[in-house]
């Protein structure tokens, strides 16, 4: 499944997308995680446009 996680603040960084595409694992087999990182809302919302029209399902931490 095609997932990815938004998340603020994290250090410098102002915003970033945290995106596992459903293929991609760590040598012990657990999910590998690719990190994106936007310094504008404007570029962020794009992004998580482009991946809900490429199917992925976006994750929310409670």
């Amino acid at each position: 499944m095609k997932k990815y996680l938004v998340r603020y603040n994290i250090g410098k960084v102002k915003y970033s997308i945290d995106l596992y595409n459903g293929i991609k694992t760590n040598k012990d087999g657990s999910e590998f995680w690719d990190i994106l990182t936007f310094t504008n809302k404007k570029d962020l919302s794009n992004k998580e446009k482009e991946l809900d029209q490429k199917g992925y399902v976006r994750l929310w931490i409670s």
